[in-house]
């Protein structure tokens, strides 16, 4: 080897570079190749290595290459030109880059409209509300029929089918009307009703509408971005589904007061006040004591059948789920999907620089 006039053997030159010398710096790059194939490579066969770059100019490092994978000279070849490999490889990931941004800037936008045209309050509130209403008027459905099968009321202390306050009972199928009764009143219903309701102000909703919240996400935002993902061929794969946390939902005290009003209340517009008022010609006093036989019962099961079964009007819910429910976590929610969505689009960028570079 040499240059300027000055030429040193190949020998000298393999005793100064430390050749099949422990700790010489030959010695030091067949150990790191070594490492590489065992560590990195595992036991994946290398069929050819191509080497490039300028320091694949030294005769040694083909001759590493060739014993550590066992190659001969056609499968260990050099590149004619290493030294410009470099700025050739900088060049074109420049060009990907620039290229992959122009796309990540158009998919931002798109994420962007699909998000700001999303109205989150309106529809959160919708999907939500339907979901309470839903819970409330089948907690209120099941505690009917309960009723109207006789496991709903409370037990009394009876004497000559009177209370011990003197108020008359009137029980069903019995000739025995003393000692500690089941009674199935109005009363019994009642405090079971207020009973039920009262869990609404401890209860979220959220777990039972969170895959309805997300599907109508996916669906009216980031079906968006895919759209536009599919104009580029590609299909995101490897990105987890949208998860969404935070979100909660609970009836207010008020609410939970007004459900059980509307059951208890003792006048005309009152469930159970109506329900009892049908099986007479003219509503009397409003006796909660008393014992509701069997066939009373099932028509006041089905008065609320067909009148109640909703409970309130469709505009009365409405105005109901408007002012007594508590609403959390919606704006956090909007937050995680303008994440969830970056990391759709950080994943295609990342496709882009790739396809374009080996392209």
């Amino acid at each position: 080897f040499g240059f300027g006039g000055i030429s040193i053997p190949k020998q000298q030159l393999d005793k100064i570079l430390g050749k099949n010398i422990k700790g010489g710096y030959i010695q030091n790059v067949k150990e790191a190749v070594i490492a590489f194939k065992n560590e990195k490579l595992k036991n994946n066969h290398v069929s050819c290595v191509y080497l490039t770059g300028g320091a694949s100019r030294m005769d040694f490092v083909r001759e590493i290459f060739m014993e550590v994978f066992g190659l001969d000279a056609a499968h260990c070849p050099s590149d004619d030109n290493p030294s410009v490999i470099v700025s050739q490889g900088v060049a074109h990931l420049s060009y990907a880059d620039i290229k992959a941004k122009e796309k990540e800037a158009e998919l931002k936008d798109i994420a962007k409209n699909a998000i700001s045209n999303y109205d989150w309050d309106t529809n959160f509130k919708s999907l939500i509300g339907a979901s309470i209403k839903a819970k409330i008027i089948d907690k209120a459905w099941s505690i009917m029929i309960a009723y109207r099968d006789g496991t709903v009321g409370e037990y009394l202390t009876l004497k000559e089918n009177r209370t011990s306050s003197g108020e008359y009972v009137g029980m069903e199928n019995s000739s025995d009307h003393n000692g500690f009764r089941l009674v199935h009143n109005i009363r019994g219903l009642d405090k079971r009703i207020e009973s039920e309701f009262k869990t609404l102000e401890h209860y979220d909703f959220i777990p039972i509408c969170r895959d309805a919240i997300t599907q109508n996400i996916i669906n009216s935002v980031v079906a968006k971005l895919k759209e536009a993902l599919s104009a580029f061929d590609y299909e995101p794969s490897s990105i987890e589904d949208l998860q969404l946390h935070g979100l909660s939902a609970s009836v207010t005290t008020k609410g939970v007061s007004e459900l059980s009003t509307k059951f208890t209340g003792g006048s005309d517009g009152h469930i159970i006040y109506d329900a009892v008022a049908s099986c007479w010609l003219a509503m009397g006093t409003f006796n909660r004591y008393k014992d509701r036989w069997k066939s009373d019962r099932k028509q006041h099961y089905e008065y609320y059948r067909l009148h109640y079964a909703n409970i309130f009007t469709d505009y009365r819910w409405k105005d109901f789920l408007k002012n007594n429910i508590i609403y959390t976590g919606i704006s956090s929610a909007k937050s995680q999907t303008e994440r969830y969505l970056q990391g759709v689009i950080d994943e295609y960028v990342s496709y882009a620089k790739l396809a374009v570079f080996f392209k």
